[in-house]
């Protein structure tokens, strides 16, 4: 179990690195990223399939990582019912929309924009907070 939960933050983090380092009008992933988006989404279904709620909590962040980069709409769906309904679940239907209203002009949105959109509903106080957990530990130290 602790293997998989490396192997998932291990991609998590190709994922967010790629998407700290993308340039604005970039719209296709490259073969690696498509890659770690697979081996995220294939060990997390199947974790949570098995009922590993003992990992629930720590599989937010690449969760929410795999929802922002994903664009098959099957895989949004799944991954937005899986999030618990706060700020990140919130954050994450704004990338998605904004992402497939804009997927012409501007493809993805970079990290820093997704971050801004995270702690722009959190300072405002229009979401609800979370308290301390694990996922909201990782983001706020990068």
């Amino acid at each position: 179990m602790n293997a998989d939960y490396d192997v998932v933050l291990f991609n998590a983090l190709r994922v967010y690195y790629f998407r700290s380092t993308v340039d604005e009008g970039e719209s296709a992933a490259p073969q690696h990223i498509r890659i770690a988006l697979k081996n995220i989404m294939t060990i997390i279904r199947q974790t949570f399939a098995s009922n590993g709620n003992e990992l629930y909590d720590r599989l937010q962040w690449p969760l929410f990582l795999a929802g922002i980069e994903t664009d098959d709409g099957f895989y949004s769906d799944w991954i937005l019912s899986k999030l618990p309904k706060n700020r990140a679940r919130m954050a994450l239907e704004t990338v998605i929309q904004r992402q497939n209203y804009f997927e012409e002009s501007l493809g993805r949105l970079t990290m820093h924009e997704v971050r801004s959109i995270l702690f722009e509903s959190q300072c405002s106080g229009s979401l609800p907070g979370v308290g301390h957990h694990s996922f909201w530990d990782t983001l706020e130290s990068f």
